[in-house]
């Protein structure tokens, strides 16, 4: 377990830290340079070159770990259906958080966690691939893979990567969705002892998130209790879906014997 903190605190101070280094000296620029902070720093190619700074950094120092480098590589017979599965299971995700975040009032929380405001080429290259290929390598690879390799309990594999996945997000409101989201790909990740399974949990949901509204099926038309009503039964529906998508990863990597279950 010390390893997989050593591992989340590594990201999280390469993360951060290559942030606040490009801002600073972005500041210093605009001090040298006689450039008002302000309007510089509210440009929107600021925010987007940020975010993909700080995913860019930690790349190429975890995909140089052998645990992440292993889970890259295995090839499974069934890791080719857990990633279909995978793709299948962010769709019912989605279905099932849209009601339930409207009910709780935390539409202003997921619009303000949405980091495609821009639509810029970068920031849609940094969400839909390399964030989510960079956070599955520290979360369900890096930490899920070593607690794994140190035979912990299944519970704290599990548990451990998807709390501090859901903090390193900063939107309290959201974070049981966060933590819920988590333990799914870190299933995914155990199950199958392959990273391509979460990565591609997660970049399917980034990538459906950027999708702008307008381009989306509206039901609002039909009347806000009949759109109601067809959200919860799209999401009962999606929640069975995403039951028999668990049933069915755990089927066909019944066989996989290297994960421990203490």
């Amino acid at each position: 377990m010390k390893k997989s903190l050593l591992y989340f605190a590594l990201f999280a101070a390469l993360h951060v830290g290559t942030a606040l280094l490009f801002f600073s000296c972005l500041m210093l620029y605009a001090w040298a340079a006689d450039v008002d902070q302000g309007t510089l720093l509210d440009a929107p190619w600021v925010e987007d070159t940020a975010l993909f700074l700080a995913f860019a950094v930690p790349f190429p120092v975890f995909i140089r770990l052998r645990m992440v480098r292993r889970m890259l590589t295995t090839r499974t017979a069934g890791t080719g259906k857990a990633c279909a599965l995978a793709a299948l299971a962010t769709l019912c995700i989605i279905l099932i958080e849209n009601p339930l975040t409207n009910a709780l009032g935390l539409e202003e929380a997921v619009n303000e966690s949405n980091p495609f405001a821009s639509g810029s080429v970068l920031i849609l290259f940094t969400g839909c691939l390399l964030g989510p290929f960079v956070e599955e390598m520290v979360f369900r690879g890096a930490m899920t893979g070593s607690m794994l390799a140190g035979r912990c309990n299944i519970i704290v594999t599990l548990s451990l990567p998807s709390l501090l996945f859901a903090a390193i997000h900063l939107i309290l409101e959201l974070l049981p969705f966060y933590f819920v989201y988590g333990l799914i790909a870190g299933w995914f990740a155990v199950r199958t002892g392959s990273l391509w399974p979460p990565i591609v949990l997660h970049a399917t949901n980034n990538t459906v998130c950027a999708i702008p509204d307008s381009a989306l099926p509206c039901i609002d038309t039909l009347g806000e209790a009949t759109a109601t009503a067809v959200e919860w039964t799209l999401a009962a529906i999606a929640a069975v879906v995403l039951t028999l998508c668990v049933m069915a990863l755990n089927r066909i990597t019944k066989t996989r014997k290297s994960v421990s279950y203490k």
